[in-house]
Protein backbone atom coordinates (compact mmCIF):
# COMPACT_ATOMS: atom_id res chain seq x y z
CA UNK A 1 0.00 0.00 0.00
CA UNK A 2 1.33 3.57 -1.43
CA UNK A 3 1.37 6.62 1.49
CA UNK A 4 -0.37 9.56 0.37
CA UNK A 5 1.95 12.45 -0.04
CA UNK A 6 1.22 15.42 2.28
CA UNK A 7 -0.38 18.42 0.05
CA UNK A 8 2.45 20.40 -1.27
CA UNK A 9 2.48 23.99 0.76
CA UNK A 10 2.22 26.53 -1.57
CA UNK A 11 1.49 30.55 -0.84
CA UNK A 12 -1.25 32.15 -2.71
CA UNK A 13 1.27 33.90 -5.12
CA UNK A 14 2.71 31.20 -6.00
CA UNK A 15 -0.56 29.48 -6.85
CA UNK A 16 -1.45 32.70 -8.79
CA UNK A 17 1.84 32.30 -10.84
CA UNK A 18 1.02 28.89 -11.53
CA UNK A 19 -2.44 28.92 -12.22
CA UNK A 20 -1.50 31.22 -14.75
CA UNK A 21 1.09 29.44 -16.20
CA UNK A 22 -1.37 26.54 -16.32
CA UNK A 23 -3.73 27.48 -18.21
CA UNK A 24 -1.52 29.97 -20.79
CA UNK A 25 -2.11 28.99 -24.43
CA UNK A 26 1.56 30.88 -25.04
CA UNK A 27 3.61 29.05 -22.68
CA UNK A 28 6.22 26.22 -23.51
CA UNK A 29 4.22 22.77 -22.97
CA UNK A 30 6.69 21.71 -20.25
CA UNK A 31 6.05 24.76 -18.13
CA UNK A 32 2.57 24.07 -18.19
CA UNK A 33 2.49 20.73 -17.47
CA UNK A 34 5.14 21.52 -14.61
CA UNK A 35 2.79 24.05 -13.47
CA UNK A 36 -0.55 21.57 -13.24
CA UNK A 37 1.28 19.13 -11.53
CA UNK A 38 2.76 21.27 -9.20
CA UNK A 39 -1.12 22.59 -8.49
CA UNK A 40 -2.51 18.88 -7.78
CA UNK A 41 0.21 17.99 -5.95
CA UNK A 42 -0.73 21.82 -3.75
CA UNK A 43 -3.76 20.11 -3.63
CA UNK A 44 -3.52 16.79 -2.00
CA UNK A 45 -3.94 14.86 -4.88
CA UNK A 46 -1.44 11.52 -4.99
CA UNK A 47 1.77 11.48 -7.29
CA UNK A 48 0.53 8.29 -9.22
CA UNK A 49 -2.51 9.78 -9.50
CA UNK A 50 -1.20 12.90 -11.08
CA UNK A 51 1.52 11.23 -12.88
CA UNK A 52 -1.00 9.24 -14.84
CA UNK A 53 -3.17 12.33 -15.66
CA UNK A 54 -0.27 14.48 -16.24
CA UNK A 55 1.57 11.56 -18.36
CA UNK A 56 4.45 12.07 -17.24
CA UNK A 57 6.51 9.45 -14.92
CA UNK A 58 6.14 9.02 -10.95
CA UNK A 59 9.59 10.04 -10.40
CA UNK A 60 9.29 12.99 -12.37
CA UNK A 61 6.63 14.23 -10.26
CA UNK A 62 8.87 13.74 -7.36
CA UNK A 63 11.35 15.35 -8.32
CA UNK A 64 9.45 18.58 -9.58
CA UNK A 65 7.61 18.83 -6.14
CA UNK A 66 11.30 18.42 -4.59
CA UNK A 67 12.37 21.05 -6.39
CA UNK A 68 9.70 23.49 -5.80
CA UNK A 69 9.89 22.83 -1.97
CA UNK A 70 13.66 23.20 -1.87
CA UNK A 71 13.51 26.48 -4.60
CA UNK A 72 9.99 27.61 -5.08
CA UNK A 73 9.50 29.47 -8.15
CA UNK A 74 13.05 30.61 -8.57
CA UNK A 75 14.60 28.98 -11.30
CA UNK A 76 11.13 27.15 -12.85
CA UNK A 77 11.33 25.85 -16.23
CA UNK A 78 15.09 26.48 -16.74
CA UNK A 79 17.37 23.85 -17.80
CA UNK A 80 19.40 22.47 -15.45
CA UNK A 81 23.39 22.91 -16.75
CA UNK A 82 25.00 20.08 -18.27
CA UNK A 83 21.91 19.38 -20.04
CA UNK A 84 21.34 19.42 -24.09
CA UNK A 85 23.13 19.59 -26.93
CA UNK A 86 27.03 19.98 -26.32
CA UNK A 87 28.76 23.43 -28.26
CA UNK A 88 30.26 21.14 -31.66
CA UNK A 89 32.91 24.18 -32.36
CA UNK A 90 35.28 25.92 -29.62
CA UNK A 91 34.39 29.09 -28.29
CA UNK A 92 37.98 30.23 -29.55
CA UNK A 93 37.31 29.36 -33.16
CA UNK A 94 33.91 30.76 -33.30
CA UNK A 95 35.62 34.09 -32.06
CA UNK A 96 38.46 34.07 -34.63
CA UNK A 97 35.19 33.17 -37.20
CA UNK A 98 33.29 36.45 -36.10
CA UNK A 99 36.49 38.61 -36.22
CA UNK A 100 37.55 37.40 -39.09
CA UNK A 101 34.47 37.89 -40.93
CA UNK A 102 33.52 41.40 -39.28
CA UNK A 103 37.17 42.79 -39.67
CA UNK A 104 38.85 41.14 -42.80
CA UNK A 105 37.97 40.08 -46.44
CA UNK A 106 39.67 37.25 -48.05
CA UNK A 107 42.36 37.72 -51.13
CA UNK A 108 40.06 38.04 -54.45
CA UNK A 109 36.60 38.13 -52.96
CA UNK A 110 34.25 41.18 -51.69
CA UNK A 111 33.60 38.88 -48.69
CA UNK A 112 33.92 35.65 -46.93
CA UNK A 113 31.18 32.67 -47.94
CA UNK A 114 30.52 29.80 -46.00
CA UNK A 115 32.44 27.81 -47.96
CA UNK A 116 35.83 30.05 -47.85
CA UNK A 117 35.60 30.75 -44.32
CA UNK A 118 35.58 26.83 -43.87
CA UNK A 119 38.74 26.46 -45.84
CA UNK A 120 40.51 29.50 -44.22
CA UNK A 121 39.82 28.05 -40.71
CA UNK A 122 39.89 24.78 -41.03
CA UNK A 123 36.18 24.80 -39.93
CA UNK A 124 33.24 22.17 -41.58
CA UNK A 125 31.21 24.49 -43.51
CA UNK A 126 27.94 23.95 -41.36
CA UNK A 127 30.09 24.90 -38.35
CA UNK A 128 30.61 28.41 -39.59
CA UNK A 129 26.90 29.27 -40.31
CA UNK A 130 26.14 28.99 -36.71
CA UNK A 131 29.51 30.96 -35.29
CA UNK A 132 27.57 34.47 -35.98
CA UNK A 133 24.14 33.05 -33.68
CA UNK A 134 26.57 31.86 -30.99
CA UNK A 135 27.51 35.42 -30.17
CA UNK A 136 24.39 37.61 -31.43
CA UNK A 137 25.73 38.29 -34.76
CA UNK A 138 24.15 37.63 -38.01
CA UNK A 139 26.81 36.80 -40.87
CA UNK A 140 25.58 37.92 -43.87
CA UNK A 141 26.66 35.19 -45.67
Amino acid sequence: MSRVAAPLAVSDGQRQILESLAHSQVAAHRMVQRARVLLSAADGVSNSEISEVAEVSRSTVLAWRGQFEKDGLTGFGEVAKGRGRKPSISDEKVAEIVELTQHSKPKDATHWSCRSMARHTGSARRRCNGSGRRVGSSPTW
